[in-house]
Protein backbone atom coordinates (compact mmCIF):
# COMPACT_ATOMS: atom_id res chain seq x y z
CA UNK A 1 0.00 0.00 0.00
CA UNK A 2 2.98 2.35 0.77
CA UNK A 3 4.59 1.84 -2.59
CA UNK A 4 0.87 2.69 -4.26
CA UNK A 5 0.93 6.19 -2.32
CA UNK A 6 4.29 6.64 -3.33
CA UNK A 7 3.58 6.02 -6.93
CA UNK A 8 5.90 3.28 -7.27
CA UNK A 9 4.84 0.10 -9.39
CA UNK A 10 6.38 -2.84 -7.75
CA UNK A 11 7.18 -5.87 -9.47
CA UNK A 12 4.55 -8.04 -10.52
CA UNK A 13 1.88 -5.25 -10.94
CA UNK A 14 0.71 -3.72 -14.23
CA UNK A 15 -1.24 -0.46 -14.30
CA UNK A 16 -5.00 -1.37 -15.80
CA UNK A 17 -5.29 0.37 -19.01
CA UNK A 18 -9.09 -0.24 -18.70
CA UNK A 19 -9.02 2.56 -15.32
CA UNK A 20 -6.32 4.75 -17.39
CA UNK A 21 -8.27 4.91 -20.51
CA UNK A 22 -11.93 5.70 -18.59
CA UNK A 23 -9.37 9.09 -17.33
CA UNK A 24 -8.38 9.98 -20.28
CA UNK A 25 -11.83 10.06 -21.70
CA UNK A 26 -12.27 12.42 -18.67
CA UNK A 27 -9.33 14.19 -19.33
CA UNK A 28 -10.71 16.17 -22.44
CA UNK A 29 -14.05 18.20 -21.02
CA UNK A 30 -14.08 21.58 -22.01
CA UNK A 31 -13.40 23.94 -18.71
CA UNK A 32 -16.08 26.71 -18.98
CA UNK A 33 -14.79 29.06 -16.44
CA UNK A 34 -11.85 31.27 -15.89
CA UNK A 35 -10.06 31.74 -12.71
CA UNK A 36 -7.82 34.53 -10.96
CA UNK A 37 -5.31 34.09 -7.88
CA UNK A 38 -7.21 31.43 -6.25
CA UNK A 39 -5.21 29.91 -3.19
CA UNK A 40 -4.39 26.57 -3.17
CA UNK A 41 -4.17 23.93 -0.53
CA UNK A 42 -0.84 22.15 -0.38
CA UNK A 43 1.39 19.31 1.51
CA UNK A 44 4.89 18.58 1.57
CA UNK A 45 8.03 20.67 1.70
CA UNK A 46 8.52 23.54 -1.13
CA UNK A 47 11.81 23.79 -2.06
CA UNK A 48 13.47 27.51 -1.06
CA UNK A 49 14.53 28.01 -4.52
CA UNK A 50 11.29 27.86 -6.33
CA UNK A 51 9.72 31.11 -3.98
CA UNK A 52 8.57 33.78 -6.16
CA UNK A 53 8.16 31.42 -9.03
CA UNK A 54 5.74 30.87 -11.86
CA UNK A 55 5.03 27.78 -13.97
CA UNK A 56 2.92 29.02 -17.44
CA UNK A 57 1.15 26.14 -18.84
CA UNK A 58 -1.18 26.39 -22.35
CA UNK A 59 -3.40 24.10 -23.86
CA UNK A 60 -6.66 23.43 -25.30
CA UNK A 61 -9.29 23.52 -23.22
CA UNK A 62 -12.76 24.48 -24.68
CA UNK A 63 -13.83 22.11 -27.56
CA UNK A 64 -17.16 23.27 -29.14
CA UNK A 65 -19.08 26.02 -30.10
CA UNK A 66 -22.38 27.03 -31.08
CA UNK A 67 -23.60 23.10 -31.00
CA UNK A 68 -20.49 22.55 -33.16
CA UNK A 69 -17.88 19.73 -31.57
CA UNK A 70 -14.49 20.80 -32.88
CA UNK A 71 -12.80 18.45 -35.16
CA UNK A 72 -9.41 17.60 -33.14
CA UNK A 73 -8.55 18.46 -29.71
CA UNK A 74 -5.85 20.58 -31.27
CA UNK A 75 -8.51 22.66 -32.35
CA UNK A 76 -9.49 23.74 -29.36
CA UNK A 77 -8.85 27.00 -28.06
CA UNK A 78 -5.85 28.16 -25.92
CA UNK A 79 -6.46 28.40 -22.03
CA UNK A 80 -2.77 29.58 -20.20
CA UNK A 81 -2.93 29.08 -16.45
CA UNK A 82 -0.53 30.43 -13.91
CA UNK A 83 0.72 28.64 -10.67
CA UNK A 84 2.72 31.08 -9.12
CA UNK A 85 4.42 30.42 -5.77
CA UNK A 86 4.68 33.63 -3.47
CA UNK A 87 7.93 34.64 -1.23
CA UNK A 88 5.85 32.86 1.51
CA UNK A 89 5.56 29.43 0.19
CA UNK A 90 2.01 30.08 -0.68
CA UNK A 91 0.37 29.05 -3.79
CA UNK A 92 -2.11 31.09 -6.08
CA UNK A 93 -3.27 29.72 -9.53
CA UNK A 94 -5.48 31.51 -12.43
CA UNK A 95 -6.70 30.84 -15.79
CA UNK A 96 -7.43 32.23 -18.69
CA UNK A 97 -8.57 31.51 -22.80
CA UNK A 98 -6.30 33.38 -24.91
CA UNK A 99 -8.76 35.92 -26.12
CA UNK A 100 -7.75 36.91 -29.45
CA UNK A 101 -10.02 38.31 -31.86
CA UNK A 102 -11.14 35.08 -33.33
CA UNK A 103 -12.24 33.80 -29.92
CA UNK A 104 -14.32 36.99 -28.75
CA UNK A 105 -15.37 36.94 -32.27
CA UNK A 106 -16.95 33.60 -31.97
CA UNK A 107 -18.18 33.82 -28.76
CA UNK A 108 -20.43 36.87 -29.59
CA UNK A 109 -21.60 35.00 -32.12
CA UNK A 110 -21.87 31.54 -30.96
CA UNK A 111 -20.61 30.27 -34.00
CA UNK A 112 -17.74 28.81 -35.22
CA UNK A 113 -16.68 31.38 -37.70
CA UNK A 114 -13.33 30.57 -38.58
CA UNK A 115 -11.86 27.16 -40.28
CA UNK A 116 -8.97 25.09 -38.52
CA UNK A 117 -5.59 23.14 -39.52
CA UNK A 118 -7.21 20.17 -37.93
CA UNK A 119 -10.79 20.37 -39.56
CA UNK A 120 -13.01 22.02 -38.15
CA UNK A 121 -15.19 23.44 -40.75
CA UNK A 122 -17.42 27.00 -40.32
CA UNK A 123 -21.47 25.53 -40.72
CA UNK A 124 -23.15 25.81 -43.90
CA UNK A 125 -20.91 22.86 -46.42
CA UNK A 126 -18.93 23.34 -48.84
CA UNK A 127 -20.80 26.61 -50.18
CA UNK A 128 -19.51 28.54 -46.67
CA UNK A 129 -15.90 27.06 -46.39
CA UNK A 130 -14.86 26.61 -50.22
CA UNK A 131 -12.27 29.06 -51.05
CA UNK A 132 -12.26 30.62 -47.19
CA UNK A 133 -8.37 30.22 -46.63
CA UNK A 134 -8.39 31.74 -43.51
CA UNK A 135 -7.72 29.80 -40.58
CA UNK A 136 -8.20 30.27 -36.74
CA UNK A 137 -5.73 30.84 -34.62
CA UNK A 138 -6.27 29.05 -31.20
CA UNK A 139 -2.94 30.12 -29.18
CA UNK A 140 -2.98 27.10 -27.60
CA UNK A 141 0.58 25.30 -28.12
CA UNK A 142 2.96 27.02 -25.45
CA UNK A 143 4.57 30.19 -23.72
CA UNK A 144 7.29 31.90 -24.01
CA UNK A 145 8.02 34.71 -21.79
CA UNK A 146 9.57 37.55 -23.06
CA UNK A 147 10.02 41.54 -21.94
CA UNK A 148 6.96 42.14 -20.47
CA UNK A 149 5.11 39.48 -21.00
CA UNK A 150 4.46 35.87 -21.88
CA UNK A 151 3.48 35.38 -24.94
CA UNK A 152 0.98 32.27 -25.98
CA UNK A 153 2.25 30.19 -28.89
CA UNK A 154 0.70 28.27 -31.71
CA UNK A 155 2.09 26.56 -35.17
CA UNK A 156 1.01 28.72 -37.55
CA UNK A 157 0.37 31.85 -36.48
CA UNK A 158 1.67 34.84 -34.42
CA UNK A 159 2.20 34.97 -30.52
CA UNK A 160 0.26 36.81 -28.45
CA UNK A 161 1.13 38.54 -25.46
CA UNK A 162 -0.30 38.14 -22.30
CA UNK A 163 -0.05 40.33 -18.85
CA UNK A 164 2.53 38.18 -16.35
CA UNK A 165 0.32 38.45 -13.57
CA UNK A 166 -3.01 38.85 -15.02
CA UNK A 167 -3.04 36.81 -17.89
CA UNK A 168 -5.01 39.53 -19.62
CA UNK A 169 -4.58 39.66 -23.46
CA UNK A 170 -2.61 42.35 -24.80
CA UNK A 171 -2.63 41.73 -28.83
CA UNK A 172 -0.30 39.74 -31.02
CA UNK A 173 3.47 40.35 -31.11
CA UNK A 174 6.29 41.13 -33.40
CA UNK A 175 8.65 40.02 -31.23
CA UNK A 176 10.10 43.22 -31.01
CA UNK A 177 9.94 44.22 -34.59
CA UNK A 178 11.82 40.56 -35.67
CA UNK A 179 8.13 39.02 -37.03
CA UNK A 180 6.00 40.67 -40.26
CA UNK A 181 2.40 40.17 -38.98
CA UNK A 182 -0.64 40.07 -41.46
CA UNK A 183 -3.57 43.28 -40.82
CA UNK A 184 -6.04 40.85 -39.42
CA UNK A 185 -6.55 37.00 -37.80
CA UNK A 186 -6.84 34.29 -40.08
CA UNK A 187 -3.82 34.88 -42.26
CA UNK A 188 -1.73 32.13 -43.61
CA UNK A 189 2.35 31.35 -43.18
CA UNK A 190 3.29 31.76 -47.04
CA UNK A 191 5.38 33.54 -49.17
CA UNK A 192 5.80 34.10 -52.58
CA UNK A 193 9.39 35.29 -52.86
CA UNK A 194 8.69 38.59 -53.93
CA UNK A 195 8.99 41.12 -51.00
CA UNK A 196 6.25 44.00 -52.67
CA UNK A 197 3.79 41.25 -53.04
CA UNK A 198 3.90 39.87 -49.49
CA UNK A 199 3.78 43.22 -47.91
CA UNK A 200 0.96 43.76 -49.93
CA UNK A 201 -1.07 40.93 -48.98
CA UNK A 202 0.19 41.22 -45.72
CA UNK A 203 -1.94 44.52 -45.48
CA UNK A 204 -4.66 42.51 -46.91
CA UNK A 205 -4.92 40.51 -43.83
CA UNK A 206 -3.72 37.54 -46.13
CA UNK A 207 -0.18 36.07 -45.30
CA UNK A 208 1.91 36.46 -42.26
CA UNK A 209 4.86 34.96 -40.13
CA UNK A 210 4.10 32.27 -38.22
CA UNK A 211 6.07 32.10 -34.61
CA UNK A 212 6.83 28.26 -33.95
CA UNK A 213 5.57 27.03 -30.54
CA UNK A 214 9.15 25.49 -29.96
CA UNK A 215 11.71 27.67 -28.79
CA UNK A 216 14.81 26.46 -27.31
CA UNK A 217 17.29 28.44 -24.29
CA UNK A 218 20.45 28.85 -25.20
CA UNK A 219 22.52 27.13 -22.66
CA UNK A 220 25.59 29.27 -24.11
CA UNK A 221 24.36 32.15 -23.88
CA UNK A 222 21.90 31.83 -20.38
CA UNK A 223 20.04 35.00 -20.98
CA UNK A 224 18.77 34.15 -24.61
CA UNK A 225 15.92 32.58 -26.38
CA UNK A 226 16.36 31.10 -29.92
CA UNK A 227 12.96 31.32 -31.28
CA UNK A 228 12.03 30.76 -34.89
CA UNK A 229 9.49 31.59 -37.79
CA UNK A 230 8.57 30.51 -40.95
CA UNK A 231 6.42 30.20 -44.09
CA UNK A 232 5.63 27.91 -46.96
CA UNK A 233 6.75 28.91 -50.75
CA UNK A 234 3.86 29.03 -52.62
CA UNK A 235 5.74 29.39 -55.86
CA UNK A 236 7.74 26.52 -57.22
CA UNK A 237 8.70 23.80 -55.74
CA UNK A 238 7.79 22.54 -51.65
CA UNK A 239 10.29 24.90 -49.71
CA UNK A 240 9.86 25.99 -45.59
CA UNK A 241 11.88 29.34 -45.78
CA UNK A 242 12.93 29.60 -41.67
CA UNK A 243 14.55 32.30 -39.43
CA UNK A 244 16.23 31.94 -36.22
CA UNK A 245 15.66 34.92 -33.81
CA UNK A 246 17.71 35.32 -30.42
CA UNK A 247 15.51 37.19 -27.77
CA UNK A 248 17.98 38.44 -24.80
CA UNK A 249 16.00 37.68 -21.74
CA UNK A 250 17.15 41.88 -20.68
CA UNK A 251 14.49 43.19 -23.39
CA UNK A 252 12.18 45.32 -21.60
CA UNK A 253 9.26 44.98 -23.89
CA UNK A 254 7.44 42.42 -26.12
CA UNK A 255 6.07 45.36 -28.32
CA UNK A 256 9.30 47.37 -28.32
CA UNK A 257 11.64 48.14 -31.67
CA UNK A 258 14.41 46.22 -32.65
CA UNK A 259 17.80 47.80 -31.44
CA UNK A 260 20.87 48.06 -33.31
CA UNK A 261 21.81 45.52 -30.54
CA UNK A 262 19.66 43.16 -31.42
CA UNK A 263 21.55 39.70 -33.42
CA UNK A 264 20.03 39.75 -37.03
CA UNK A 265 17.83 36.67 -37.54
CA UNK A 266 19.94 33.82 -39.10
CA UNK A 267 17.65 32.46 -42.57
CA UNK A 268 17.87 29.52 -44.33
CA UNK A 269 15.60 27.27 -46.41
CA UNK A 270 14.46 23.95 -46.12
CA UNK A 271 14.05 22.30 -49.59
CA UNK A 272 11.70 19.76 -50.41
CA UNK A 273 9.81 20.41 -47.17
CA UNK A 274 6.02 20.56 -47.38
CA UNK A 275 4.50 20.70 -43.81
CA UNK A 276 6.68 22.42 -41.22
CA UNK A 277 9.16 20.92 -38.61
CA UNK A 278 7.14 20.73 -35.52
CA UNK A 279 9.91 21.38 -33.37
CA UNK A 280 13.34 22.35 -33.47
CA UNK A 281 16.77 21.32 -31.86
CA UNK A 282 20.01 23.14 -31.01
CA UNK A 283 23.38 22.25 -31.11
CA UNK A 284 26.24 25.09 -30.38
CA UNK A 285 26.96 24.60 -33.95
CA UNK A 286 23.80 24.15 -35.46
CA UNK A 287 19.84 23.97 -35.21
CA UNK A 288 18.56 20.88 -36.68
CA UNK A 289 15.38 20.55 -37.89
CA UNK A 290 14.21 17.09 -38.51
CA UNK A 291 11.22 15.97 -41.94
CA UNK A 292 9.92 12.87 -42.66
CA UNK A 293 8.37 11.62 -46.00
CA UNK A 294 5.15 13.32 -46.17
CA UNK A 295 3.45 15.14 -49.14
CA UNK A 296 0.35 17.64 -48.51
CA UNK A 297 -2.64 17.08 -51.24
CA UNK A 298 -4.09 20.64 -51.34
CA UNK A 299 -7.52 20.63 -53.25
CA UNK A 300 -9.67 19.39 -50.20
CA UNK A 301 -8.49 22.35 -48.39
CA UNK A 302 -9.27 24.91 -50.66
CA UNK A 303 -12.99 23.37 -51.78
CA UNK A 304 -14.19 23.22 -48.31
CA UNK A 305 -13.60 19.23 -47.35
CA UNK A 306 -10.59 19.25 -44.61
CA UNK A 307 -8.41 21.56 -43.08
CA UNK A 308 -4.25 21.26 -43.94
CA UNK A 309 -3.65 18.73 -41.42
CA UNK A 310 -5.80 16.47 -43.09
CA UNK A 311 -4.68 16.81 -46.18
CA UNK A 312 -1.07 15.79 -44.88
CA UNK A 313 0.49 11.96 -45.40
CA UNK A 314 2.84 9.82 -45.42
CA UNK A 315 4.51 8.98 -49.10
CA UNK A 316 4.43 5.13 -49.68
CA UNK A 317 7.10 4.25 -51.33
CA UNK A 318 9.16 0.76 -52.22
CA UNK A 319 10.99 1.34 -50.57
CA UNK A 320 9.99 3.83 -48.37
CA UNK A 321 11.86 7.09 -48.36
CA UNK A 322 14.34 8.20 -45.31
CA UNK A 323 13.70 11.20 -43.02
CA UNK A 324 16.31 14.09 -43.50
CA UNK A 325 17.92 15.80 -40.63
CA UNK A 326 18.78 19.70 -41.80
CA UNK A 327 21.27 21.29 -39.94
CA UNK A 328 21.58 24.71 -40.15
CA UNK A 329 24.61 26.82 -39.35
CA UNK A 330 23.92 29.23 -36.79
CA UNK A 331 25.78 32.02 -38.44
CA UNK A 332 24.30 34.24 -41.34
CA UNK A 333 22.76 37.21 -42.01
CA UNK A 334 19.55 38.76 -44.29
CA UNK A 335 19.03 36.91 -46.68
CA UNK A 336 18.83 33.14 -47.15
CA UNK A 337 22.02 32.64 -45.78
CA UNK A 338 22.18 28.89 -48.07
CA UNK A 339 24.35 27.59 -44.93
CA UNK A 340 22.23 24.34 -44.84
CA UNK A 341 23.39 20.99 -44.98
CA UNK A 342 20.27 17.79 -45.52
CA UNK A 343 21.26 14.26 -44.39
CA UNK A 344 18.96 11.24 -44.90
CA UNK A 345 18.80 8.91 -42.02
CA UNK A 346 17.84 5.74 -44.23
CA UNK A 347 15.08 5.01 -42.24
CA UNK A 348 11.55 7.05 -42.29
CA UNK A 349 11.16 8.09 -38.10
CA UNK A 350 8.71 10.82 -37.70
CA UNK A 351 9.92 13.38 -35.32
CA UNK A 352 7.31 14.63 -32.25
CA UNK A 353 9.96 16.40 -30.04
CA UNK A 354 13.80 17.02 -29.62
CA UNK A 355 15.44 16.57 -26.16
CA UNK A 356 18.94 17.23 -26.98
CA UNK A 357 21.89 17.70 -29.73
CA UNK A 358 25.22 18.75 -29.26
CA UNK A 359 28.62 18.14 -30.98
CA UNK A 360 31.13 15.90 -29.86
CA UNK A 361 34.71 15.29 -30.22
CA UNK A 362 36.04 11.97 -31.78
CA UNK A 363 40.03 11.84 -31.07
CA UNK A 364 42.45 10.41 -33.87
CA UNK A 365 42.57 6.33 -34.03
CA UNK A 366 44.22 4.14 -36.81
CA UNK A 367 42.18 2.67 -39.50
CA UNK A 368 42.54 -0.96 -40.40
CA UNK A 369 45.30 -0.56 -42.70
CA UNK A 370 47.40 1.15 -40.22
CA UNK A 371 46.74 5.11 -40.66
CA UNK A 372 46.10 7.85 -38.74
CA UNK A 373 42.55 8.72 -38.88
CA UNK A 374 42.20 12.84 -38.15
CA UNK A 375 39.73 13.55 -35.41
CA UNK A 376 36.31 14.14 -36.32
CA UNK A 377 33.11 16.00 -35.01
CA UNK A 378 29.79 13.78 -34.59
CA UNK A 379 26.58 15.25 -34.03
CA UNK A 380 24.07 13.99 -31.26
CA UNK A 381 20.51 14.13 -31.52
CA UNK A 382 18.36 12.64 -28.70
CA UNK A 383 14.77 12.87 -29.67
CA UNK A 384 11.17 11.05 -29.20
CA UNK A 385 10.07 9.88 -32.63
CA UNK A 386 7.34 7.72 -34.47
CA UNK A 387 9.07 4.24 -35.28
CA UNK A 388 9.72 3.78 -39.02
CA UNK A 389 6.93 0.35 -38.92
CA UNK A 390 4.69 2.54 -37.89
CA UNK A 391 5.03 5.43 -40.12
CA UNK A 392 4.87 2.78 -43.01
CA UNK A 393 1.71 1.19 -42.06
CA UNK A 394 0.36 4.83 -42.01
CA UNK A 395 1.79 5.43 -45.72
CA UNK A 396 -0.04 2.17 -46.64
CA UNK A 397 -3.04 3.05 -45.31
CA UNK A 398 -3.18 6.54 -46.51
CA UNK A 399 -4.21 7.56 -43.72
CA UNK A 400 -3.54 11.72 -42.70
CA UNK A 401 -0.59 12.20 -40.88
CA UNK A 402 -2.56 12.34 -37.06
CA UNK A 403 -5.49 10.22 -37.81
CA UNK A 404 -9.18 9.74 -36.03
CA UNK A 405 -9.22 12.13 -33.35
CA UNK A 406 -12.53 10.33 -31.95
CA UNK A 407 -10.79 7.19 -31.94
CA UNK A 408 -8.38 8.62 -29.71
CA UNK A 409 -10.03 10.53 -27.40
CA UNK A 410 -12.50 7.19 -26.88
CA UNK A 411 -9.74 5.46 -25.71
CA UNK A 412 -8.86 3.61 -29.07
CA UNK A 413 -5.11 3.47 -29.29
CA UNK A 414 -5.03 0.77 -31.76
CA UNK A 415 -4.45 3.14 -34.56
CA UNK A 416 -1.94 5.52 -32.67
CA UNK A 417 1.54 5.19 -33.46
CA UNK A 418 4.17 4.39 -30.16
CA UNK A 419 6.39 7.13 -29.24
CA UNK A 420 9.88 5.96 -29.07
CA UNK A 421 12.91 7.52 -27.53
CA UNK A 422 15.67 7.76 -30.29
CA UNK A 423 19.50 8.59 -30.35
CA UNK A 424 20.75 9.45 -33.58
CA UNK A 425 24.43 10.17 -34.39
CA UNK A 426 25.83 11.99 -37.78
CA UNK A 427 28.98 12.45 -39.06
CA UNK A 428 29.56 15.76 -39.59
CA UNK A 429 32.48 15.04 -42.05
CA UNK A 430 30.87 12.39 -43.95
CA UNK A 431 27.46 14.15 -43.47
CA UNK A 432 26.43 10.81 -42.89
CA UNK A 433 23.70 9.37 -40.22
CA UNK A 434 25.82 6.80 -38.37
CA UNK A 435 23.61 5.56 -35.85
CA UNK A 436 19.81 5.17 -34.82
CA UNK A 437 19.21 3.17 -31.74
CA UNK A 438 15.92 3.03 -29.90
CA UNK A 439 16.54 3.37 -26.34
CA UNK A 440 15.16 1.98 -23.33
CA UNK A 441 14.12 -0.86 -24.88
CA UNK A 442 11.09 0.86 -26.74
CA UNK A 443 9.82 2.21 -23.89
CA UNK A 444 6.90 4.95 -24.97
CA UNK A 445 8.35 8.09 -24.21
CA UNK A 446 7.63 11.85 -25.38
CA UNK A 447 8.16 15.27 -24.00
CA UNK A 448 11.86 14.32 -23.49
CA UNK A 449 13.53 17.42 -21.34
CA UNK A 450 17.08 17.54 -20.04
CA UNK A 451 18.37 19.79 -17.19
CA UNK A 452 18.30 23.21 -18.82
CA UNK A 453 21.92 24.25 -18.24
CA UNK A 454 22.91 21.19 -20.01
CA UNK A 455 20.72 22.22 -23.16
CA UNK A 456 23.35 21.88 -26.58
CA UNK A 457 26.14 20.20 -24.45
CA UNK A 458 26.68 16.70 -24.61
CA UNK A 459 23.97 14.74 -21.68
CA UNK A 460 23.43 11.34 -20.28
CA UNK A 461 19.89 11.52 -18.83
CA UNK A 462 16.87 12.72 -20.51
CA UNK A 463 13.32 13.14 -18.14
CA UNK A 464 9.82 12.57 -19.79
CA UNK A 465 6.30 11.23 -19.88
CA UNK A 466 6.01 7.62 -20.12
CA UNK A 467 3.46 5.31 -21.22
CA UNK A 468 4.49 1.89 -21.71
CA UNK A 469 7.40 0.33 -20.18
CA UNK A 470 9.20 -0.94 -22.86
CA UNK A 471 7.27 -2.39 -26.66
CA UNK A 472 7.59 -6.06 -26.40
CA UNK A 473 9.95 -6.40 -29.40
CA UNK A 474 7.22 -5.29 -31.68
CA UNK A 475 8.06 -1.88 -32.72
CA UNK A 476 4.50 -0.89 -33.87
CA UNK A 477 2.84 -2.09 -30.64
CA UNK A 478 0.00 0.29 -29.19
CA UNK A 479 0.69 2.48 -26.75
CA UNK A 480 -1.01 3.50 -23.28
CA UNK A 481 -2.43 6.91 -21.59
CA UNK A 482 0.98 8.48 -19.89
CA UNK A 483 0.48 7.95 -16.45
CA UNK A 484 4.29 8.32 -15.48
CA UNK A 485 7.63 10.37 -15.61
CA UNK A 486 10.62 8.56 -16.35
CA UNK A 487 14.37 9.52 -16.74
CA UNK A 488 16.64 7.41 -19.36
CA UNK A 489 19.90 6.97 -19.48
CA UNK A 490 20.53 7.74 -23.03
CA UNK A 491 24.44 6.53 -22.96
CA UNK A 492 25.15 3.23 -24.65
CA UNK A 493 21.83 0.75 -24.92
CA UNK A 494 20.09 3.39 -22.80
CA UNK A 495 18.11 2.09 -19.63
CA UNK A 496 15.47 3.70 -17.77
CA UNK A 497 16.43 4.36 -14.40
CA UNK A 498 14.06 6.05 -12.43
CA UNK A 499 10.16 6.29 -12.84
CA UNK A 500 6.84 7.71 -10.81
CA UNK A 501 3.84 5.97 -11.26
CA UNK A 502 1.36 8.65 -11.13
CA UNK A 503 -1.82 5.89 -9.95
CA UNK A 504 -4.44 4.01 -11.66
CA UNK A 505 -7.31 6.73 -12.63
CA UNK A 506 -4.07 9.92 -12.96
CA UNK A 507 -2.89 11.15 -16.56
CA UNK A 508 0.68 13.47 -16.01
CA UNK A 509 0.85 16.34 -18.39
CA UNK A 510 4.42 17.60 -19.43
CA UNK A 511 6.69 18.36 -17.03
CA UNK A 512 8.94 21.79 -16.88
CA UNK A 513 12.30 21.01 -15.30
CA UNK A 514 13.66 23.85 -13.24
CA UNK A 515 17.38 23.72 -11.96
CA UNK A 516 17.94 23.14 -8.16
CA UNK A 517 19.34 27.03 -6.41
CA UNK A 518 19.03 28.35 -3.24
CA UNK A 519 16.33 31.04 -2.63
CA UNK A 520 18.51 34.01 -4.06
CA UNK A 521 19.12 31.67 -7.66
CA UNK A 522 22.24 30.16 -6.69
CA UNK A 523 22.94 26.83 -7.99
CA UNK A 524 23.05 23.96 -5.93
CA UNK A 525 24.24 21.24 -7.48
CA UNK A 526 25.81 20.40 -10.65
CA UNK A 527 24.49 16.95 -10.87
CA UNK A 528 23.25 16.69 -14.21
CA UNK A 529 20.03 15.04 -12.46
CA UNK A 530 19.66 18.11 -10.23
CA UNK A 531 16.29 19.45 -11.22
CA UNK A 532 12.25 19.40 -9.82
CA UNK A 533 10.48 18.39 -12.45
CA UNK A 534 6.87 20.84 -11.81
CA UNK A 535 4.08 19.06 -13.74
CA UNK A 536 -0.26 19.36 -13.82
CA UNK A 537 -1.70 15.27 -13.16
CA UNK A 538 -5.17 15.01 -13.86
CA UNK A 539 -7.20 12.82 -11.41
CA UNK A 540 -9.70 10.52 -13.28
CA UNK A 541 -11.73 9.62 -10.03
CA UNK A 542 -12.04 13.25 -8.64
CA UNK A 543 -12.09 14.84 -11.84
CA UNK A 544 -9.41 17.71 -10.29
CA UNK A 545 -5.54 18.62 -11.31
CA UNK A 546 -3.27 18.85 -9.17
CA UNK A 547 0.28 20.38 -9.79
CA UNK A 548 3.43 18.14 -8.19
CA UNK A 549 7.33 18.66 -7.70
CA UNK A 550 9.33 16.13 -8.33
CA UNK A 551 13.21 15.44 -7.12
CA UNK A 552 14.60 14.38 -10.69
CA UNK A 553 17.55 12.60 -8.71
CA UNK A 554 14.20 10.41 -6.58
CA UNK A 555 11.50 10.18 -9.11
CA UNK A 556 10.67 6.95 -7.61
CA UNK A 557 9.87 8.64 -4.18
CA UNK A 558 7.08 10.82 -4.88
CA UNK A 559 6.11 14.50 -5.16
CA UNK A 560 7.99 16.24 -2.45
CA UNK A 561 5.48 18.96 -2.52
CA UNK A 562 1.87 18.63 -4.12
CA UNK A 563 -1.04 21.32 -4.19
CA UNK A 564 -4.83 20.24 -5.37
CA UNK A 565 -6.99 22.49 -7.30
CA UNK A 566 -11.21 22.17 -7.40
CA UNK A 567 -11.31 22.02 -10.28
CA UNK A 568 -9.26 20.31 -13.25
CA UNK A 569 -7.40 21.24 -16.77
CA UNK A 570 -8.00 19.50 -19.75
CA UNK A 571 -4.96 17.50 -20.82
CA UNK A 572 -2.18 20.02 -22.18
CA UNK A 573 0.53 21.06 -24.12
CA UNK A 574 3.88 22.80 -22.97
CA UNK A 575 4.86 25.45 -20.62
CA UNK A 576 7.93 27.45 -19.07
CA UNK A 577 9.14 28.64 -15.38
CA UNK A 578 9.89 31.84 -14.67
CA UNK A 579 11.85 32.06 -11.70
CA UNK A 580 11.26 34.23 -8.50
CA UNK A 581 14.85 36.04 -9.60
CA UNK A 582 13.94 36.65 -12.68
CA UNK A 583 10.34 38.20 -11.95
CA UNK A 584 12.18 40.55 -9.06
CA UNK A 585 14.53 41.81 -12.29
CA UNK A 586 11.42 42.82 -14.36
CA UNK A 587 9.63 44.06 -11.44
CA UNK A 588 12.60 46.36 -10.13
CA UNK A 589 12.49 47.48 -13.89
Amino acid sequence: MLCMVFGIVPSGIVPSPKLAREAWQAAFATQPAEFSMVPLRTSGNLPAGLLGGTLYKNGPANFERGGIKYAHWLDGDGYVTALHITEAGQAVWSGRYVRTTALIQEEAADAVLYRTTFGTQKPGGLLSNAFDLRLKSPANTNVLAFGDAVLALWEAGPPYALDPKTLAYKGASSLGGRLRLSASHGALPGTTSVRWLDEALEAAGLLTDACSAHPREDAADRRATIAWSWRQRLVGPPAIEIALHTLSHDEGSASASLTSSSPPPVRALLDDVAFAPHDMALSRAHALFVTSPTAVDLPPYLFGFRGPAQCTHFVHGMPMAGSKIHLVQRTGGEGICGATTVIDIGRAFHPVHHANAWEEERGADVTAGGSEREPQTVLRLISSCWPPEAVERFAREGSSLLGSWDELVSGDFSKVAMTNLVRFSVDLESHRVTEHTVLANGAQFDHPRVHPRWATRQIRFVFGTLGRRDNGGVMDCEPEPPQSFGCVDVSGAGSLVDAWFAGERRLVDEATLVPMTTADGVQEDIDERAVWLIAPVFDGATRRTSYVILDGRALARGPVWECELDTHVPWGLHGAWVSGARTRARTAD
